[in-house]
């Protein structure tokens, strides 16, 4: 589970990215359709970029998100 304080955090992030379109993104290789991660402090977002949607698909402590 994420605490408070992190979850908003990653919110923000995920804000701030809807908002400008930018943000420190990386696409994932080899992966159809495409998986984006977007990196929130020690977390990672992995989701993909629809027309007006962010389809989240994980986040994960950076510890744990490239196992």
């Amino acid at each position: 589970m994420i605490e408070k304080p992190i979850a908003l955090q990653i919110l923000r992030t995920l804000a701030r990215y809807s908002q400008a379109g930018y943000a420190d993104i990386k696409q994932l290789r080899d992966i159809d359709p495409p998986v984006l991660r977007l990196r929130a402090r020690n977390h990672r977002i992995f989701f993909r970029e629809n027309v007006d949607v962010l389809e989240i698909l994980r986040v994960l402590d950076r510890k744990e998100a490239y196992r």
